[in-house]
């Protein structure tokens, strides 16, 4: 190129040319702007505007407004809106219109997903609750399983923990197994997925819950728990959207414990003292008056919480997408707790071979790291909960930094140091991919192949110095390191053909075949004696001891499925099911289960005798089935064997060597079945504006996997085996209300109620199973829960406290009258029931003292709008449900500190009481696990409160549609008598076998009331 040409002469009749065509194009251009609502006034957000003949289109605001720019005023627009009649409209050079959309009832319920497939609403015959996005922007959630809490009836879900990051323990319909795992399935887009995922909530677009067996049973030996069906937003048609939102809140716990201050504590620690026979600690206790530390106070702070998140979506006729960026950043209540979560989802759907093959592209990438919070240095089930319980419980008149034996002779564990020198950190990274292409292969008959992998790579340390005492000062400070690496996948083959003979019999038939694959690898460092503290987790080089494992597990599962559902004049349903499940998890012989489930409904509302009724929907439906569970440990049909460190007395040396693993192999092994009745009928009244769900349900678990213990001389110390029977048999009651609806004011209300009662049928010989047999976090809290027939599952087991020991309990001798505990006698001390009446207490006098089953939970959700006000109001509870709380009872009798409300109430002898709660501190009182613990955990929460405000824009802010701004409050207000920090608590329910130690609230992380401001803006 040269000069001359780089000083070229622009053509001016060029660009005459084109200034003339562009004004010209500018000129016949029009901008229409107007408002979506239903025949009630009601706006219509998302709804799809397009310029009929083009792919130019935008969807509605939150408002029901959009603005879109047209060829000219002769164009004419289609509005289309999921449910309701699509409607066409000439401009007419109008710039400025309101457009009124009608439902359409054979609509409403076409987008209900279900297995392998979806349908319409009115023909399920199953049990299956139904939650919406509309119900997920009005609270704050962290966690996917968070969501659902309160929001479809027969779903009982606890936080149990305050803990950024921390997932919440779902059951649907009770629990089912002893050893085997208690949590639903979880299905997204179609996929089967292990484990609850961890992507972020606000890429969902909806939820399904299955709950009995003809909805379940499609999924077979994975659906005895329930299966939870995620769909994940997905583009639409027309113009691209930008949706951008950012909230920050501010947390602080729901309560503290209310300890000793440090005069109070050293009246205490004397008194003690004195009646253990034992030296007074302190001279004084007036020289500490105004004086100790509030270890509470000093290793909390306010928790921080923000969250950013931008999505776009849009798309043409042949290719719609998806994507969405969230970050999320929490700075938990107490010191170095943090948690950090980045999501990037991508979901793309196109069709091609002129629209014969559909094809949906998902994929979500999630990083979490947490740092610090509620952990154990002896392991999860250490009688010391770590810092944020030792807190509570530790000594207030030394130091900050005091590290020794503190007043009542123990190993001082410091809970400040234990925040600001030990280190947590919990990565994970995981990659949920999947493709769907569904093939149009003849007329009603398709083919669809859904292939997917999730890979997940977690790491976890912990770094425990030796001044933090405890175990970590025997061994001069320890490291321990896990790594694991994950990598399923699912494969889908089915085919799908849908026919309707004679305008009446309407056939949809469903053949298919899967294959799960599970694979991984794992590794576990344990470093002790540590030369320096200086690099914390980085450097494992430090120690001077070091023990390594490492473990590698696979198992797949090959399935065959088939489905017939029928429907004869939209009136009479009929459906049924039937799975093949082959688990390399079982012995040659049982590897197949086989699950069939068949259904049946009378959608009543369309018979004729109802046209001119104000009933609107009607349906009676039965159904009954059966489901299966191989959630065990692969191997267990196998004996296994594991290395371990021998000593060998020839030479006094060790070695490495193998020996028998602790569970010894069973070639019988087979599948759990749970087989379910469900009866129900679903009523609408008034154009479904009061809609009435009700189910009762049987469902029975058989051949429960459990562990039986085995003699010394087998070389094993259990074996597991099929054995065993329990019950779950409930009533769900769901409403909903559209109580009032006009232009103005709108209001909503659902109330959703479950009861659900468990009972254990069958356990073998056995008087009594303990899921966490032998094992436990104290020296009190051994076999705390219990399998016994004819009680509900889990019940709390122990001894029947009958008051304090009196004067009055002694002969004129000095003889006791009652029966003496481990020669328990003093004034003061506890009393029990002589079950047995045979003078002597031990095991045999433990009864059922409490049940931590919920009679009833509740969920009731309102939502109101004022003009550009909206409100949401959402409640749970949970009736009749006990607690044990072990917080309380540790606090009140085994801890240096103790609660000024068992101080203020112990026993003395000018405070005789007889309140088994408030025994005389300081003596021979042996520990038990008795009904004193026992607490009733009902509650009544206000959950969540959201108050938005639409912000009016002006019309010449074409690019920003609409701008909202929130404030949300989170566990404002709860009603309860239970004497913990929370009753929503359930600090052990993921220790072994899943079904075990529930009920349980001992050093849980705080529930935090949170304070949030949010923003949100669409393009």
């Amino acid at each position: 190129m040269n000069d001359q040409q780089l000083t070229k002469k622009p053509n001016l009749k060029f660009l005459f040319l084109f200034c003339f065509f562009a004004s010209l194009l500018s000129f016949g251009q029009k901008s229409i702007r107007g408002t979506i609502t239903g025949v009630d006034g009601s706006p219509l957000p998302d709804a799809t505007v397009l310029e009929k003949g083009t792919t130019n289109g935008v969807q509605s605001d939150i408002e029901g407004k959009f603005s879109l720019d047209i060829a000219n005023g002769n164009a004419t627009l289609v509005i289309s809106y999921l449910g309701y009649l699509s409607k066409e409209l000439a401009v007419n050079n109008q710039t400025n219109i309101t457009i009124v959309l009608e439902e359409d009832a054979s609509e409403l319920d076409e987008v209900v997903i279900i297995g392998y497939g979806s349908q319409n609403k009115s023909k399920i015959t199953g049990s299956v609750g139904f939650v919406d996005s509309a119900e997920l922007d009005d609270a704050i959630f962290t966690d996917v399983s968070q969501v659902l809490q309160g929001r479809t009836s027969g779903v009982n879900i606890i936080n149990g923990t305050g803990e950024p990051g921390s997932p919440a323990r779902i059951r649907i319909r009770g629990n089912n197994s002893i050893n085997g795992d208690n949590n639903p399935l979880w299905v997204v887009d179609g996929v089967p997925v292990s484990g609850i995922p961890s992507f972020s909530p606000r890429d969902i677009a909806s939820f399904e819950v299955l709950k009995d067996a003809a909805a379940t049973s499609i999924y077979g030996a994975r659906g005895a728990n329930g299966v939870v069906i995620v769909n994940t937003k997905r583009g639409k048609k027309g113009e691209t959207q930008i949706n951008a939102s950012s909230t920050i809140g501010f947390s602080e716990p729901l309560a503290r414990f209310n300890v000793l201050n440090g005069q109070t504590y050293a009246a205490y620690r004397n008194e003690a003292a004195a009646n253990g026979g034992g030296a007074i600690p302190f001279a004084n206790p007036s020289d500490f008056a105004g004086q100790g530390v509030d270890w509470q106070d000093l290793v909390s702070q306010t928790g921080i919480r923000k969250e950013f998140d931008v999505s776009m979506s849009g798309g043409a006729e042949k290719m719609n997408f998806f994507t969405a960026v969230n970050y999320i950043n929490e700075k938990g209540i107490f010191k170095n707790n943090d948690y950090e979560r980045a999501n990037l989802r991508a979901n793309i759907d196109f069709k091609a071979l002129n629209g014969l093959l559909d094809v949906k592209l998902s994929n979500a990438l999630t990083h979490t790291v947490r740092k610090g919070g509620s952990f154990s240095e002896g392991g999860e089930l250490s009688k010391n909960q770590g810092g944020i319980f030792s807190a509570a419980a530790s000594e207030p008149l030394v130091p900050i930094d005091f590290t020794g034996n503190a007043s009542n002779g123990l190993l001082f564990q410091n809970p400040y140091l234990y925040f600001t020198e030990s280190q947590r950190r919990r990565a994970e990274t995981r990659i949920l991919s999947s493709i769907q292409s569904t093939i149009d292969i003849a007329e009603g008959l398709t083919f669809t192949n859904n292939s997917s992998v999730d890979f997940f790579n977690s790491s976890n340390g912990l770094f425990t110095p030796a001044q933090l005492g405890g175990e970590a000062f025997l061994v001069n400070g320890r490291i321990r390191t896990s790594s694991a690496e994950q990598f399923n996948f699912v494969i889908s083959n089915y085919l799908k053909y849908s026919k309707i003979f004679s305008e009446k019999h309407d056939f949809n038939i469903l053949v298919g075949q899967e294959y799960n694959g599970f694979n991984t690898r794992s590794v576990s460092t344990i470093s002790e004696n540590l030369s320096t503290n200086l690099f914390g987790l980085d450097n494992v080089g430090v120690a001077g001891s070091q023990l390594a494992s490492s473990n590698r597990v696979e198992a797949n599962l090959q399935s065959f499925f088939g489905r017939l559902d029928y429907s004869f004049s939209d009136r009479y349903l009929l459906n049924a099911t039937y799975r093949a499940d082959g688990s390399s998890r079982f012995s040659e012989n049982n590897k197949w289960g086989f699950f069939p489930s068949f259904g049946g409904a009378w959608l009543v509302s369309n018979e004729e005798f109802l046209d001119d009724s104000k009933i609107s929907n009607l349906k009676f439906r039965v159904s009954w089935g059966q489901v299966g569970s191989q959630a065990i440990e692969p191997y267990q049909s196998l004996n296994q064997f594991q290395s371990n460190n021998v000593f060998s007395t020839i030479g006094n040396t060790s070695s490495i060597g193998i020996q028998p693993a602790n569970t010894a192999g069973n070639s019988e092994l087979k599948w759990e079945t749970t087989t379910t009745f469900d009866i129900g009928f679903d009523l609408g009244l008034f154009n479904n504006a009061l809609e009435f769900n009700v189910s009762y349900y049987n469902k029975k678990t058989q051949d429960l996997l459990q562990l039986v213990g085995l003699p010394a001389q087998d070389g094993f110390r259990n074996i597991l085996v099929n054995l065993g029977e329990v019950e779950n048999k409930g009533l769900e009651i769901g409403i909903f209300a559209d109580i009032l609806r006009n232009k103005e004011f709108n209001w909503s209300s659902s109330l959703n109620l479950s009861m659900n009662r468990s009972k254990v049928l069958d356990i073998g010989t056995a008087p009594r199973l303990f899921p966490a047999d032998g094992q436990a976090f104290t020296n009190v809290f051994v076999n705390t829960n219990v399998y016994e027939v004819g009680q509900p599952i889990g019940a709390f087991y122990g001894w029947k406290a009958d008051g304090l020991i009196q004067e009055s309990d002694f002969d004129t001798s000095g003889n006791p009258t009652f029966s003496p505990f481990n020669g328990g006698e003093t004034l003061g001390g506890n009393k029990y029931v002589d079950v047995t009446k045979d003078g002597v207490l031990n095991i045999d006098d433990r009864v059922v003292i409490g049940d931590p089953n919920p009679d009833a939970i509740i969920g009731w959700n309102n939502d109101l709008s004022y003009k550009d006000f909206s409100l949401n109001l959402f409640f749970q509870a949970s009736i009749g449900n006990d607690i044990a709380n072990a917080s309380r009872y540790i606090l009140s009798t085994n801890s240096a500190n103790t609660l000024q409300e068992y101080y203020d109430n112990r026993w003395t002898p000018s405070n005789p009481t007889n309140n088994p709660r408030y025994p005389r501190p300081g003596i021979n009182n042996p520990d038990t696990f008795n009904s004193s613990i026992i607490e009733d955990g009902s509650y009544l929460r206000l959950k969540n409160v959201t108050l938005k405000y639409n912000i009016s824009l002006p019309e010449r802010w074409k690019t920003l549609s609409a701008l909202e701004v929130s404030l949300t409050g989170t566990n404002l207000l709860t009603i309860t008598n239970y004497s913990g920090l929370d009753p929503e608590v359930d600090s052990f329910d993921s220790f072994r076998g899943q079904g075990g130690l529930f009920g349980l609230d001992f050093g849980t992380y705080p529930t935090t009331r949170l304070i949030s401001f949010g923003i949100n803006a669409q393009f």
